[in-house]
């Protein structure tokens, strides 16, 4: 019976970053929600090492042709592209952030 290709995980800087202040945001508040939030998005994080499509497409289509995905945690979204046996993680932003800003940014600076 053959094994279950398991993709490796990785946040490059700026979504490190994205994490580090969502985290501090919440924890201004509550630390156990901050903590609470760190697990839903460290459990989603995992899933992806064996289900690494199950992201959305990210619909601007230059976005979309170059394989980048969404993975909602609600109420953040994070991006990330599938390239080979890694899933990237890019940004992760609040839901009600302007997308197409943020797409457009994203394109420009990483030249996809």
């Amino acid at each position: 019976m053959p094994t279950a290709r398991v993709y490796e995980v990785e946040f490059l800087q700026d979504a490190l970053d994205d994490l580090e202040e969502l985290i501090g945001f919440i924890a201004r508040d509550s630390v156990a929600a901050a903590e609470k939030m760190n697990a839903q998005v460290m459990e989603k994080v995992r899933e992806l090492r064996q289900f690494p499509r199950r992201g959305r497409p990210v619909p601007e289509p230059k976005m979309k042709e170059a394989g980048w995905r969404m993975l909602f945690i609600p109420p953040y979204v994070a991006f990330y592209r599938i390239l080979e046996n890694k899933v990237l993680f890019y940004r992760i932003f609040h839901g009600a952030s302007n997308y197409p800003r943020l797409y457009a940014q994203m394109t420009d600076r990483d030249k996809l």
